[in-house]
């Protein structure tokens, strides 16, 4: 709810519930500013109003703004989205892509691509990864040991 005007964000959409945050009542200037020298004064100003605005429609509007990173057709380039600044989530999608990267484990347990991974580390594969894999090579006719 925000505390300012006692509005609820419980709108069925994303964009319903947007329509009610306090950076949809102010002037788009202060998210998107233009020029130099303008952007630090202006994104204090609108990472205020993200402060405002609850956190579970924060966290959701900075991962709409996280799937467009990189994309650069995306409206949520430029802006303040989820109280980061383009350079803040930039730097959070490199270091969250980094994380991706080093962890051996992208897949879920029970698959033959966890299966695979589990033997890339150089672990033993764990029941759940073993069963998937001979369930696959029973599915191709392969002789599985009883």
């Amino acid at each position: 709810m925000n505390r300012a005007s006692g509005t609820s964000y419980r709108g069925t959409t994303f964009s319903e519930r947007m329509a009610d945050a306090p950076c949809a009542q102010n002037d788009p200037d202060l998210s998107f500013p233009g020029g130099k020298g303008k952007f630090e004064l202006a994104y204090a100003q609108a990472k205020r109003d993200c402060d405002r605005c609850p956190l579970q429609l924060r966290e959701e509007c900075l991962e709409l703004a996280l799937k467009g990173e990189g994309n650069s057709a995306a409206v949520t380039r430029f802006g303040v989205f989820g109280g980061l600044d383009p350079d803040e989530r930039y730097a959070l999608a490199k270091e969250r892509s980094a994380e991706r990267a080093q962890s051996p484990h992208t897949a879920g347990h029970g698959t033959q691509a966890r299966a695979r991974a589990h033997r890339r580390a150089g672990e033993t594969p764990c029941g759940p990864c073993l069963n998937a894999e001979t369930e696959m090579r029973r599915h191709r006719g392969w002789k599985v040991p009883a």
